[in-house]
Protein backbone atom coordinates (compact mmCIF):
# COMPACT_ATOMS: atom_id res chain seq x y z
CA UNK A 1 0.00 0.00 0.00
CA UNK A 2 2.73 2.47 0.98
CA UNK A 3 4.79 1.55 -2.03
CA UNK A 4 1.89 2.45 -4.34
CA UNK A 5 1.49 5.85 -2.64
CA UNK A 6 5.23 6.47 -2.88
CA UNK A 7 5.27 5.47 -6.56
CA UNK A 8 2.39 7.85 -7.26
CA UNK A 9 4.01 10.73 -5.37
CA UNK A 10 7.64 10.33 -6.35
CA UNK A 11 7.53 8.83 -9.85
CA UNK A 12 5.85 10.01 -13.04
CA UNK A 13 3.83 7.87 -15.44
CA UNK A 14 6.97 7.24 -17.47
CA UNK A 15 8.92 6.00 -14.43
CA UNK A 16 11.04 9.11 -14.01
CA UNK A 17 11.71 10.58 -10.56
CA UNK A 18 9.33 13.44 -9.75
CA UNK A 19 11.20 16.35 -8.11
CA UNK A 20 8.06 18.40 -7.68
CA UNK A 21 6.89 16.33 -4.72
CA UNK A 22 10.29 16.59 -2.99
CA UNK A 23 10.27 20.35 -3.54
CA UNK A 24 6.75 20.60 -2.09
CA UNK A 25 7.75 18.58 0.98
CA UNK A 26 10.83 20.74 1.54
CA UNK A 27 8.70 23.89 1.16
CA UNK A 28 6.14 22.63 3.68
CA UNK A 29 8.90 21.69 6.12
CA UNK A 30 10.55 25.09 5.71
CA UNK A 31 7.22 26.85 6.27
CA UNK A 32 6.55 24.92 9.47
CA UNK A 33 10.07 25.61 10.74
CA UNK A 34 9.74 29.35 9.96
CA UNK A 35 6.42 29.59 11.79
CA UNK A 36 7.84 27.85 14.86
CA UNK A 37 11.09 29.84 14.81
CA UNK A 38 9.36 33.22 14.37
CA UNK A 39 6.95 32.44 17.22
CA UNK A 40 9.85 31.76 19.59
CA UNK A 41 11.83 34.73 18.25
CA UNK A 42 8.88 37.07 18.85
CA UNK A 43 8.53 35.82 22.42
CA UNK A 44 12.26 36.25 23.08
CA UNK A 45 12.25 39.75 21.57
CA UNK A 46 9.29 40.74 23.72
CA UNK A 47 11.01 39.50 26.88
CA UNK A 48 14.26 41.23 25.94
CA UNK A 49 12.50 44.52 25.24
CA UNK A 50 10.64 44.46 28.56
CA UNK A 51 13.85 43.67 30.45
CA UNK A 52 15.69 46.53 28.76
CA UNK A 53 12.87 48.93 29.65
CA UNK A 54 12.93 47.66 33.25
CA UNK A 55 16.70 48.20 33.48
CA UNK A 56 16.35 51.73 32.06
CA UNK A 57 13.84 52.56 34.78
CA UNK A 58 15.62 50.90 37.70
CA UNK A 59 19.20 51.93 36.95
CA UNK A 60 18.73 55.65 37.80
CA UNK A 61 16.91 54.73 41.02
CA UNK A 62 19.74 52.46 42.13
CA UNK A 63 22.31 55.13 41.27
CA UNK A 64 20.44 57.74 43.34
CA UNK A 65 20.04 55.28 46.23
CA UNK A 66 23.71 54.30 46.21
CA UNK A 67 24.72 57.97 46.13
CA UNK A 68 22.25 59.07 48.84
CA UNK A 69 23.23 56.54 51.53
CA UNK A 70 26.90 57.61 51.88
CA UNK A 71 25.81 61.25 51.79
CA UNK A 72 23.41 60.56 54.67
CA UNK A 73 26.18 58.88 56.65
CA UNK A 74 28.43 61.87 56.03
CA UNK A 75 25.72 64.31 57.09
CA UNK A 76 24.92 62.18 60.14
CA UNK A 77 28.56 62.22 61.24
CA UNK A 78 28.78 65.98 60.73
CA UNK A 79 25.65 66.60 62.77
CA UNK A 80 26.09 64.20 65.70
CA UNK A 81 29.88 63.85 65.97
CA UNK A 82 31.16 67.25 64.85
CA UNK A 83 28.03 69.14 65.98
CA UNK A 84 27.99 70.79 62.59
CA UNK A 85 25.17 70.59 60.07
CA UNK A 86 21.40 70.83 59.96
CA UNK A 87 18.90 68.35 61.40
CA UNK A 88 16.38 69.49 58.79
CA UNK A 89 18.75 68.54 55.94
CA UNK A 90 19.51 65.24 57.66
CA UNK A 91 15.80 64.40 57.94
CA UNK A 92 15.24 65.45 54.32
CA UNK A 93 18.04 63.14 53.16
CA UNK A 94 16.55 60.23 55.16
CA UNK A 95 13.14 60.88 53.58
CA UNK A 96 14.79 60.81 50.15
CA UNK A 97 16.48 57.49 50.96
CA UNK A 98 13.21 55.96 52.20
CA UNK A 99 11.41 57.13 49.06
CA UNK A 100 14.09 55.61 46.80
CA UNK A 101 14.08 52.39 48.84
CA UNK A 102 10.30 52.05 48.51
CA UNK A 103 10.42 52.74 44.75
CA UNK A 104 13.10 50.08 44.34
CA UNK A 105 10.97 47.60 46.30
CA UNK A 106 8.18 48.18 43.80
CA UNK A 107 10.46 47.37 40.86
CA UNK A 108 12.44 44.51 42.38
CA UNK A 109 10.49 41.46 43.56
CA UNK A 110 11.09 40.03 47.01
CA UNK A 111 13.44 37.20 46.06
CA UNK A 112 16.98 36.18 46.93
CA UNK A 113 18.27 38.66 44.33
CA UNK A 114 16.69 41.57 46.17
CA UNK A 115 18.04 40.61 49.59
CA UNK A 116 20.88 43.11 49.23
CA UNK A 117 18.35 45.95 49.50
CA UNK A 118 16.80 44.70 52.77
Amino acid sequence: MYSKILKILFFSNNGYFNWLCITALVAIGTFIWNVWFNKHKFKADLISKSRIEWMNQVRPLIAKYVAAVPMYIYMYNRYFIENNGSLKKLNYKMDEIEKLYNELNLYIPDTRGASCLN
